[in-house]
């Protein structure tokens, strides 16, 4: 036995503490933090070489250590190595690399859990003796009270909870606490003691239970279950009428043994939907008070990912943090009560339980509907959301639920009359006089001036900094600020504020912290404090409230969201597909959010002459056509595609003669147009698709793979003998004597269509009878089993969730009864995901420490090959360097796709945790040899909202350029290292000191400056703030350079950016779902089209640029913005398909094809990617056709003004050389728009 102390060491993150244990000279205890060996220092890992036993403590996943790996593959024989969390999934995965046995670990870990002094010093022992040879006795672990109620002995608590349950029967509100064990062990609960203490002031009958999480009948836990069913509950009534939850990660994990539910019919038994009441989550910061009141982030990785990610899966409201952290002189943590936000926290708990007991005749609520920009067209713009018929829905609902609401609206278009007959946030054709005669209340400014005084100094001062001293100019008339909205009875409906970006505009080139206006605060409080609402509902996605200035996450009261939302309760209506914008104002608005369903979307299929010239060319290219006409209708053919342009798609010249190819390319084009999916109309809220809605729902749910269940188009294929994957392998391939697979595909297509609607004909109640099948589909040729799978599917489950779709409604007026809203999972359900209907729940996103996936790091590998291979073919060589566009939304519904690509490119694939596990816990470098190619160097332009859901991806992505410049490789094969090296020069000739010169050249993350979104392009499109797209590119690099890596958080960092940029040949956005593409969001033109701008700015000339497409995730495509950019024009804008499905919505359907005009001219001005065809084929089809004129005037008069006014400021740019008749009728348009809103349009 050795004479040297037996040495033990811990290794912690920043969440984690020790207790000491009693002074033994025979044991030497050492602690490390886990970011110094994250960080590579070189003392910090040779401390891991000299311990006997290291025990691994995180908060938090394992995967924050990213040295983990190194750690186990470096021990020594006589090293033993001890891991644990609470994350079951993460201990059982690492258990076979640990060299401990079952029984040993299991001991250990005992100890770990009841720590405090006593245990330590024995699991020191038992160490020593067990693993050191040192003949020590040692104790077993001492077990504490693992659950009770807090303030109280096990003797009183009989007493206590006779009490509670007598204050229920009087009627007081019950507000109750879950405080985690750790903490009630630790004695640290001055926040919570403060909390009660605020509680108590309130009035309020506070119940506060501490408990562990998961049961453990070695221990003696019983869980977190059996403590809320002890003292939550008498006789089978709650006891609570809201809970405020302390303890981290879901409660679901504990109920299920470390299993995350992800199933809708989980979340259905979860504990808090066994409880039906709201629950707050709030936590403490792991910053200092001194340290969140200074940083804009608010939270560090592991707090976001073990307090605010987990819990949501439970359905928790994402209150915000009620302490900070601080140090004692022994290095121990307490907590800090945040007095401003603890009150905040408990006030919004008494609101909420005010909800369950207020009647509901007396309830008044706020519905309130977005309008960007601030324009008569624009009201209630919602993303695939009828936002003024669902509104129509939801007051017909609320009626019912007992709301008072006397007066009734003929539909939803009848709601946005009667608003503008009042007043809107667009002032530009009313005289002020009439602005105020009609507005429905106004805020007079001397009670502004009363808010505004009781804010804080530092809120004071960024208003008066952006907007002048209250109230200020913007939207005050006459020393009032009026109301935009209507009263009806005890519910308001009114607009949101104006941004206020329109009257900055020109500042946009250089200021990127402007704040909401007075105008915009004085709103929000006029709805607390005047209408006195007892709830808000925001409806459809996406407002501006969750974006305004403030930290990132875990806000404070300072915070501009915080200052708005103040103590009311918040129901917000949000797209399921777009998931990360939904979990920002989840988490930045403290909203239960309810998904809606995506709206109904069908092949575009052909139409108009494209039609007729498909069923040529298909004659042409199945060799139906005889011989000897063949040259003819070549030559037909031929003349005929350059009449519709559509040589251009395939970037064709006009003239000279082509090869046969040119016809194989046009036939796939044309298939590429008719597969792509178009939305057939808007989705309603709480309304299940009807009649053809419903059919093309149920086929655009099954046009991917659900287990083991093909989709239907392989199910019919099987049934006629071929598969899916063979017609798609090669669509021009002659199959049989009349038919190519692509025709093949448009048949099935039509049979799948008919066979769905004989389906529902008969009410989808019973098996599929072969009499039906052989009646729509002939006799079968191959195999029926996989068809008849798939209709099964479509008849237990698919049609049965669609009609379920009325829970949207259900569970909003579940919320305004404070209720307990489900959760669910987000994301897109067309995109193989039938787990997320019946939408209408409390969506949550995924475990940021499980991007990239293993499933989307090959489906990233397999982008990033038909990248290279595209600009192969199109440039004859690889781009060094790349940018990439990354939203966090996507992220969240690939699982990292776009991380997957860009780590490929760079020659690096994750390290896992495990084959089984996605926790990512490191990188590793693929050798040239297998990767054939240079490391390509790629520059990350993130949105604001990445880098508050991701830290976990801006530090990944930081390590593997750090990966990549550490390794002993020539420049010519890694161009990573090949441009660091060329910029450190350049920097050192400037005279920049080297290791300033170092960094500089390392960063390649850059996005929005820290606490704000955007990228400030769209505004100057939008007020005609620019002349040539330089501009664009100026203000996309003003937005887009600040640097984040593991050391920065958007520090500015312009020339940097620029110097990037100026390498850039290329550029990359992907997207993965079929419901958007670049014409819908002008997010696409912002982020992509900006970047574009600014690399052509400072290269003199544009890079290429590209869109992959993963919506079906099976056949991934890459295309050029050219192409997509026809793709989009052809088989959407310019489709009947689309526009008539809007005419079904009215004022709401007008609107979305003027902001698809908006936003093909907010591409055109970045990225110069519109063609002249373009536009008069536009211009044409939306107001040149007299029958979609009409429609547009008839129902949205300002749409159609705002079109005409668009295609003619394109033509005064230059922008397209337009035909003198077109700018003709465009002109007369505009004016005689103009004449009708001016003489009373606006009402």
């Amino acid at each position: 036995m050795s004479s040297q102390p037996y040495h033990i060491l811990y290794i912690l993150d920043a969440h984690t503490a020790v207790a000491p244990s009693e002074d033994d000279p025979r044991i030497q205890v050492d602690r490390l933090a886990i970011s110094r060996l994250n960080e590579g220092d070189a003392r910090a890992w040779a401390l891991t070489e000299q311990a006997h036993f290291i025990l691994v403590l995180t908060h938090g996943s394992v995967s924050c250590f990213r040295g983990l790996q190194r750690l186990i593959s470096g021990l020594r024989v006589e090293q033993t190595l001890f891991v644990h969390n609470n994350m079951e999934d993460e201990c059982t995965a690492l258990m076979p690399q640990l060299r401990l046995s079952a029984a040993d670990y299991l001991t250990i870990q005992r100890y770990v859990k009841c720590y405090d002094k006593t245990n330590a010093t024995q699991l020191h022992r038992f160490l020593a003796a067990r693993f050191g040879g040192f003949n020590w006795d040692y104790a077993p672990a001492r077990y504490p009270r693992w659950h009770g109620l807090y303030g109280y002995s096990e003797e009183e608590e009989p007493q206590r909870l006779a009490e509670v349950i007598e204050a229920r029967r009087t009627g007081r509100i019950i507000i109750g606490l879950i405080i985690p064990f750790y903490l009630y062990r630790s004695d640290n609960l001055r926040h919570v003691d403060a909390l009660l203490a605020v509680l108590q002031r309130q009035g309020v009958e506070s119940h506060a239970l501490f408990s562990t999480g998961a049961e453990d009948a070695v221990t003696g836990e019983q869980g977190i279950s059996y403590a809320l069913d002890r003292y939550f509950r008498s006789e089978g009534e709650v006891l609570p009428h809201c809970i405020i939850n302390l303890m981290p990660y879901a409660l679901g994990i504990f109920e299920r043994s470390g299993a995350i539910y992800t199933q809708p019919e989980d979340a259905s038994t979860g504990i808090l939907r066994q409880l039906a009441l709201p629950v707050l989550q709030t936590y403490a910061t792991n910053y200092s008070a001194e340290e969140y009141h200074s940083r804009v982030d608010g939270l560090d990785t592991i707090g976001l990912i073990s307090s605010v990610c987990y819990p949501e899966l439970d359905g928790q409201v994402d209150a915000y943090p009620i302490a900070t952290r601080e140090l004692n002189e022994e290095g121990l943590p307490y907590f800090v009560p945040l007095d401003d936000e603890l009150q905040w926290v408990a006030r919004l708990s008494v609101r909420w339980a005010q909800l369950q007991r207020k009647p509901q005749e007396k309830k008044r609520i706020a519905i309130i509907f977005h309008n960007m920009p601030p324009r008569n067209d624009s009201i209630g713009c919602a993303a695939g959301l009828d936002s003024p018929a669902s509104v129509y829905h939801l007051i017909n609902r609320l009626r019912e639920e007992g709301i008072d609401l006397p007066h009734h609206y003929a539909d939803g278009d009848d709601i946005i009359r009667q608003i503008i007959r009042a007043v809107t946030n667009d002032h530009s054709w009313l005289d002020p006089r009439e602005v105020i005669r009609r507005a429905v209340d106004r805020i007079p400014s001397k009670l502004y001036e009363g808010w505004f005084d009781a804010l804080s100094p530092e809120v004071q001062q960024r208003l008066v900094a952006s907007w002048g001293e209250a109230p200020g100019t913007f939207h005050v008339v006459e020393g009032e600020m009026p109301v935009p909205g209507m009263i009806n009875g005890n519910v308001f409906i009114g607009l949101q504020p104006p941004r206020g970006y329109e009257e900055h505009a020109e500042a946009i080139y250089h200021s990127t912290d402007i704040v909401c206006p007075h105008y915009y605060i004085a709103f929000y409080r006029w709805i607390r404090y005047v209408f006195q609402a007892d709830l808000f509902i925001h409806v459809g996605t996406h407002g501006s409230l969750e974006w305004l200035p403030g930290k990132e996450k875990a806000l404070s009261c300072s915070c501009f969201p915080q200052l708005n939302t103040l103590d009311m309760p918040h129901l917000y209506i949000y797209h399921t597909a777009v998931i990360g914008e939904a979990i920002q104002a989840k988490r930045r608005s403290a909203a239960v959010l309810l998904h809606h369903m995506e709206p109904a979307m069908r092949e575009g299929g052909a139409y108009g002459p494209l039609a007729e010239f498909d069923v040529r060319l298909n004659s042409y290219i199945s060799g139906a056509v005889a011989e000897s006409q063949r040259p003819i209708l070549r030559e037909a053919l031929l003349e005929e595609a350059r009449s519709l342009e559509l040589h251009q798609d395939l970037g064709y010249s006009r003239e000279g003669d082509v090869e046969e190819s040119f016809f194989i390319e046009l036939h796939n084009w044309l298939a590429d147009l008719k597969a792509s999916m178009v939305r057939d109309g808007l989705h309603i809220f709480g309304q299940p698709p009807m009649e053809e809605r419903m059919e093309a729902s149920i086929r655009m749910l099954l046009r991917l793979p659900h287990g083991s269940v093909t989709t239907l188009l392989d199910g019919l294929a099987r049934y006629y003998g071929y598969t899916e994957e063979s017609l798609l392998m090669e669509l021009d391939a002659k199959i049989s004597p009349t038919h190519t697979a692509s025709m093949m595909i448009d048949e099935l297509t039509e049979r799948g269509q008919q066979l769905i609607e004989a389906m529902l004909a008969d009410g989808f109640i019973a098996q599929p009878a072969g009499e039906l099948l052989q009646t729509i589909l002939g006799d079968c040729l191959g195999e029926e089993k996989s068809l008849r799978g798939v209709l099964q599917l479509a008849i237990d489950e698919v049609y049965p969730r669609l009609c379920r779709i009325t829970e949207e409604l259900d569970h909003c007026a579940l919320g305004v009864r404070g209720g307990f809203v489900p959760p669910s999972k987000g994301g897109s359900p067309s995109r193989g995901q039938l787990e997320i209907l019946p939408t209408g729940r409390n969506m949550y996103a995924i475990d940021p420490s499980e991007i990239p996936s293993h499933t989307a790091y090959q489906i990233g590998v397999r982008l990033g090959q038909q990248l290279l291979e595209k600009h192969l073919n199109t440039s004859g060589s690889l781009p060094e360097s790349t940018a990439f566009v990354l939203y966090s939304g996507d992220q969240m519904r690939t699982h990292g796709e776009d991380i997957g690509e860009i780590l490929w490119l760079m020659g690096l694939r994750p390290q896992w945790l495990s084959e089984h596990s996605d926790k990512v816990i490191g990188l590793e470098v693929i050798p040239l040899s297998e990767l054939g190619r240079p490391r390509l160097d790629v520059v990350s332009r993130i949105s604001g909202l990445l880098r508050d859901t991701f830290p976990t991806l801006i530090t990944l992505l930081d390590e593997a350029v750090q990966l990549v410049l550490s390794l002993d490789e020539p420049i010519e094969a890694n161009w990573v290292k090949k441009h660091y090296e060329e910029e450190v020069a350049e920097l050192r000739a400037a005279g920049i000191d080297p290791e300033t010169a170092r960094q500089e050249a390392k960063l390649r993350v850059f996005g929005c400056p820290p606490g704000t979104y955007g990228g400030g392009v769209a505004v100057l499109v939008e007020t005609k703030q620019w002349q040539s797209s330089d501009d664009l590119g100026e203000t996309a690099i003003t937005w887009g350079c600040h640097a984040y890596s593991q050391e920065l958080h958007g520090r500015v960092s312009r020339g940097a950016f620029e110097r990037k940029l100026a390498r850039v040949e290329a550029t990359v956005k992907n997207q993965n779902i079929i419901g958007f593409d670049l014409y819908d969001i002008d997010d696409e033109y912002i982020y992509h089209g900006g970047i574009i701008a600014a690399v052509k700015k400072l290269r003199g000339q544009a890079p290429m640029s590209y869109y992959g497409n993963t919506s079906d995730p099976r056949h991934s495509v890459v295309r050029t913005l050219s192409e997509e950019s026809a793709r989009v024009l052809r088989s959407r804008l310019l489709n009947p398909l689309w526009i008539e499905g809007l005419k079904r919505h009215g004022y709401r359907g007008a609107y979305d094809v003027a902001y698809n005009m908006d936003n093909v001219f907010g591409w055109d001005a970045t990225a110069d990617s519109v063609l002249d065809w373009n536009y008069e084929a536009l211009a044409s089809h939306f107001i040149g056709d007299p029958a979609n004129r009409e429609w547009l005037e008839s129902v949205n008069p300002w749409a159609l003004y705002e079109i005409a006014q668009r295609l003619l400021e394109a033509a005064q740019r230059g922008m397209w050389q337009a035909k003198p008749e077109t700018i003709e009728m465009i002109t007369e348009i505009y004016l005689s728009s103009e004449g009708v809103l001016e003489e009373g349009g606006s009402g």
